[in-house]
This record gives structure tokens, sequence and C-alpha cells, in this order.
């Protein structure tokens, strides 16, 4: 998807955060369920703007059906706009039905997507915009929500607009197509990306420079060098080519855009500040799509895959970077096809720790329950049989597999907190065997 122009949020020299908060839940088997941006625009009417709301929908993150064309799926996109005191402030939304003649597209393998533009006139002031994806199909739920703030951009002689991450830019006629990357996560922007925003000028034309910085918590970590460029009176479209930070945070960085007075040191001082922008960013590992937002649980995941010396090898790295760099080396160990991008090894495993989060629920995380075990070692079972053999509320089930293997579970609280009863134990590993 390209924007030929895209004006965004106003700043002055006060710092506002463009920040993506996703509320629970925000993926489906461990993929991002869909992709998210709102956008800030210096609306025509006096002392408002215009808010628009980008979603992209993986047909991945869809339940399609069969129809008499081929497979469908009908989903709706809900945006709301909720003002400081949680008011809702506007609302609108879209429902769309979607066709597909292909088998594979509509089960995620063309990597195929669908897009959706909504907008808002809103006054100055800060809010969250919530957009809600109803998989009507499925009768499953998504979410996401990013928080803004709107400037009255007359107020300000020099301002600068949001940050938008951009993975491509290319420059037609005079003006810029640019590709959006609607996401905070940097991980998957190999070569560095580029920051795209407006600078608003109600003065002479004049040259200013421009730097980028990464900050981790208060801590500077990484910064460009300034670039001088020519700014005309009224809008100015504008993009650094940004290099990511060597350093991986679990936590997130801010990245901030500086617009300076020209000066021909690095060095600056504050006075010399004429606007800026900032946003969070993430860098969070993807390994065939999957998002591992939190690389000390996927590292204790191992543990029906791995033996306790991979595990310690893995979380004994000295930082974030060099944990993932031999959590991607054990997983490259068991690629059955290391010669191609995607390890389905990877992908099956955790998307059986997906699976058994959903299912197994007890009183932990599915995936650390009996079931969930038996289930990420040995994947489906052939069949399930449910009984209640000795009339005393207490319930079990067997599990079947090939080989004439099988699992008995037993809940003996009544409350679904199934514990295995025969074998006692499991102690082999999980093996990807297709």
């Amino acid at each position: 998807m390209k924007f030929s122009r895209l004006p965004l949020l106003a700043f002055a020299i006060i710092l506002t955060c463009m920040n993506l908060h996703g509320q629970d839940p925000v993926t489906k088997d461990g993929y991002d369920a869909f992709f998210f941006d709102a956008i800030v625009v210096k609306g025509r009417v006096q002392d408002s703007a215009r808010v628009d709301c980008y979603a992209l929908v993986p047909y991945a993150s869809l339940m399609f059906s069969n129809s008499q064309s081929g497979f469908s799926n009908k989903y709706q996109l809900i945006l709301s706009a909720f003002d400081s005191l949680g008011n809702i402030a506007a609302t609108k939304s879209v429902v769309k039905t979607i066709y597909e003649n292909d088998y594979a597209a509509s089960q995620g393998g063309t990597a195929k997507f669908a897009s959706n533009n909504i907008s808002f006139q809103l006054k100055p002031g800060s809010y969250k915009i919530k957009a809600t994806l109803i998989d009507e199909n499925a009768r499953e739920e998504y979410f996401q929500s990013r928080t803004i703030t709107i400037i009255n951009y007359s107020r300000f002689p020099i301002s600068m607009s949001a940050l938008m991450l951009v993975s491509s830019i290319e420059e037609v006629g005079g003006k810029y197509k640019i590709t959006p990357h609607l996401s905070d996560n940097i991980a998957i922007l190999k070569d560095g990306f580029f920051a795209f925003f407006e600078l608003y000028n109600q003065l002479q034309p004049q040259e200013l420079d421009f730097m980028y910085q990464f900050f981790e918590g208060d801590k500077l970590i990484a910064s460009g060098k300034k670039i001088r460029k020519n700014i005309e009176t009224g809008i100015n479209q504008v993009y650094l080519r940004v290099q990511k930070p060597q350093a991986v945070s679990s936590t997130g960085f801010i990245l901030r855009v500086l617009a300076l007075s020209p000066n021909e040191t690095e060095d600056f001082a504050e006075f010399e500040i004429k606007a800026a922008a900032q946003r969070s960013i993430k860098s969070i590992t993807r390994m065939g799509g999957i998002v591992l937002s939190d690389l000390p649980k996927a590292i204790k995941q191992l543990r029906y895959v791995a033996n306790q010396d991979d595990i310690s090898h893995i979380s004994q790295g000295e930082n974030d970077s060099e944990k993932i760099k031999r959590f991607e080396a054990f997983w490259k160990n068991l690629d059955p096809t290391p010669t191609t991008e995607r390890n389905e090894a990877f992908d099956e495993y955790f998307k059986r720790i997906a699976y058994a989060n959903k299912n197994f629920k007890s009183y932990t995380e599915g995936w650390m329950t009996d079931k969930g075990m038996v289930y990420i070692v040995y994947g489906q079972p052939m069949n399930i049989e449910r009984f209640s053999p000795y009339n005393d509320g207490r319930t079990y089930e067997r599990w079947d597999y090939d080989g004439n293997r099988e699992f008995i579970f037993g809940d003996n609280s009544g409350f679904g907190d199934f514990r295995l009863v025969r074998p006692i134990s499991v102690i082999e590993k999980y093996k990807y065997d297709r």
C-alpha cells in the first residue's frame, strides 16, 4: 500500500510520543492478527485535525468458509476515538466480505491482505484510537490501540509531524510514494528504514539540520549524523534514512527526530532545537512470522524440545542480542529445510504452544499444563475419549496416538484441572516429523 502525500501529526518543540498499545488479544496463533496505525493530518477546518486510520488484515488471520464462488470471509473493523476522560469522541466502522478462488490464498499461503482506511475529524487534545477487528466467520475479536496528541498547528511558527516508519520511498513527479511500515516493530527491517514526516513552516524559506536519536529510557544509545535540508514556507515532506541500533532491547526504544538551527558541528544546544517528534520503537524477534514478544518466556518454552544445557546456554547470553542469536542458532540446527527462509520445525512448535494456551489453560498457562505438554510434544491425538468410571465426580480423558501410545489425564477437582495419570511423566522431546 502506497500513499503519495501523507501529512502527519503536528508537534512543537515539546515532545509527544506516538505509542502502539496492544490489548490482549492482538495475535492469532502467535502471529500479528492485523496491522494498525493512526496518522493525524492538518485539517482544513480551523482548530481541528483529520485522523487517518490504516489497518491491514492478513488473510492468514481470517477464517474462510466455502461458498458458491470459492471461499469467503466477512469481517468488521471498528475504529473508536476516546478522549482523555474515556468518552467516545468519534466512532466509525466498515464491514467487508472477501471472496477468494484460490484455497492457498484463503489460508494465507500467498501473503494477501485486506486494506482499510477510516478517517475522523477531531479537536486538539489527547486521544486513544482503538481498532477492533471482528472475524464474523470465526466469531473472534482482536484489538489494537494507539495514543495520539493533536495540537493547534497555527500556534507554532515551525512544527513537525509525527514520525511514520517507512520501508521504502520513491520520488515521482516531485512527490513521494511511500510504503508505510504499520508497526512499531522494526526487527524485520534488516536494512534499516526511513522516518517520514512533514515540517510545517510559517516563516520564510530557510535551511535546517535534521538528526535522529535512539533512547532506551533516558539513555541515549545511538544517533545519526546531521543532514541539512532546504525548508520552504508551508508544508515540507522530509525523510531520514535510519540505521537500526545494534543493541536489542526487550523493553523497546524511543526514536526521536530533531529539527535544528544550522550548525557546522555535530553538537547542538537546547535553544537550537526548532521542532522535534518521537515515537515508540520495538525490535521483537520473529521467526517464520511468529512474534517473540517475551524472549525470557520463549526461552522457558523450549523445555519440551531442548535439554537443560541448551536452555541455560541461551538464557546466559550477556544481553538480549546474544540471547536471540543463540535462540536462532538452536532452531537453525533443527530446521528441516535450512536452505529456505522458513523453519517448519519452529513454526509448528510455537503454533502448538499457542494452541495449548488457548485450549488447555487451567491454574496456569496452557503450555505449562500436562495436557499442553503432551500436545506440544506429540501434537493432535487421533482420538479423545472422556469418561467418569467411579461416579465420584472425577473425570478422565484418554488421548490415543499412533503406535498404541495413550495418555490418561484425571480431573480430581471438577474444575478442568487435568493432571497426567498414565504414564506418570513424559521424557520424550518434540520432533518435527512432517
